[in-house]
């Protein structure tokens, strides 16, 4: 595989299959930005897990698991992205880390978008 810089983002050109032919393999996807609309993800920024922050009397083993453990869950989980090329502002994703699909996005301060089962 092929690796390279674009912008500061870690992406995978392509692939060599044994026969010398190559094949695209991006993995890139859509991000829609509550401002801006649906753009590329190499136009944001990931900001983690959303995770609560223990109160500021807590003990110190309770602020280390904040700082560096995540649960990196196989399903659903809450992030963060700032769309950094775009209008810089921080919101929320509901994003299927095991295909990778973006469920939702909001602003911080609302409630997720219902999504039927």
């Amino acid at each position: 595989m092929a690796f390279g810089w674009s912008n500061g983002a870690y992406r995978c050109h392509r692939a060599f299959n044994g026969d010398s032919t190559t094949t695209n393999v991006g993995m890139s996807f859509l991000l829609n930005c509550p401002n801006c609309g649906e753009r590329g993800v190499n136009e944001f920024r990931f900001g983690g897990e959303v995770a609560s922050r223990p109160a500021p009397d807590a003990v110190d083993g309770e602020w280390s698991s904040y700082f560096y453990f995540r649960p990196n869950v196989a399903g659903v989980q809450r992030e963060w992205w700032n769309h950094r090329y775009g209008c810089r502002r921080w919101f929320f994703a509901l994003r299927d880390t095991t295909s990778n699909t973006v469920q939702a996005t909001f602003w911080p301060g609302e409630q997720p978008p219902v999504t039927p089962a």
